[in-house]
């Protein structure tokens, strides 16, 4: 029998129908992997439209409404109210399932600035679930500049307005992912975004806008529109729910633009400070290096 199956099927016929197969398969892989590519590029650019036509530019509204976009949805739901017991101070975010929490320099000096801001310093989830930050651990935030004994704007001194916190009790929770490069140039400005905030109305609510074309030398730039306060330290994310930046402050009425802090300029802090595991969700990275 072993003799007849060697002359009706010689080695070199068995060795192309394992060929013709592998490359059949690899084929049919690679072709799936094209049309599952193109669906997520078809998905984000419906994303991108039907968010621009349901929630315009420059207005805001409740956080809740993102429920509609899964991504976007994990990522208010790992935004936090800053308070105490004076009001609303800022937002935060959580980066990591440890209680890594990003917020602004100067949201963290509003907290310390005296014994009365410290009292119930805290911070708040979407669900009204309350963390105190009575031990507020500081992993990271400069010095805050002073001329002649007054604060002064930590960009006047081209000093980050960035303050990295360790809440241990957050371990766990839902967190965002830090995107891996920024957008730079004109790509920034045909993405649109969205921007999460505590403007002191019971609630983490959004926004959308744009980043304005920037390079990778800075380390903050420009967004519209100009954000209420009570943003700083509230997330901009793409339409997959990955941060982009962060805000750290508003224009004056005379401008329609925020300022924000790259996610590159975080990522460089993070990487010295409180290295980051990979998000659970992560992917390759969309951004330009």
């Amino acid at each position: 029998m072993l003799e007849v199956y060697k002359r009706h099927y010689p080695v070199w016929r068995t060795s192309a129908f394992w060929f013709a197969n592998f490359a059949i398969y690899s084929i049919l892989g690679q072709v799936s992997l094209v049309f599952a590519v193109g669906c997520k590029q078809l998905l984000d650019e419906t994303d991108h439209h039907r968010l621009s036509a349901e929630y315009p530019e420059g207005q805001y509204y409740p956080g809740g409404n993102l429920v509609m976009y899964p991504a976007l949805h994990d990522a208010y739901r790992a935004t936090y109210r800053v308070r105490n017991d004076l009001g609303d101070i800022g937002a935060a975010f959580l980066i990591d399932d440890k209680g890594t929490i990003i917020t602004a320099a100067h949201v963290v000096d509003e907290i310390m600035k005296n014994t009365d801001s410290k009292k119930g310093a805290r911070l708040e989830k979407y669900n009204g679930i309350q963390f105190s930050l009575a031990n507020l651990d500081v992993v990271f935030k400069p010095d805050r500049p002073k001329i002649n004994q007054h604060p002064i704007n930590y960009a006047a001194m081209n000093l980050p307005d960035l303050a990295i916190l360790s809440v241990p009790d957050l371990s766990g929770s839902t967190f965002v992912q830090l995107a891996e490069y920024d957008l730079l140039g004109d790509d920034a400005s045909d993405t649109i975004n969205v921007i999460l905030g505590n403007p002191g109305i019971d609630s983490i609510i959004f926004t959308t806008g744009r980043v304005q074309p920037f390079n990778s030398t800075e380390q903050t730039t420009r967004l519209t529109p100009n954000v209420l306060p009570g943003f700083s330290g509230g997330p901009v994310l793409d339409l997959s729910g990955v941060v982009v930046g962060m805000i750290w402050g508003s224009g004056s009425s005379s401008h329609d633009s925020s300022s924000m802090i790259p996610a590159s300029v975080i990522r460089k802090v993070l990487l010295k400070e409180r290295p980051l595991k990979p998000h659970p969700n992560s992917a390759q990275p969309r951004h330009s290096p």
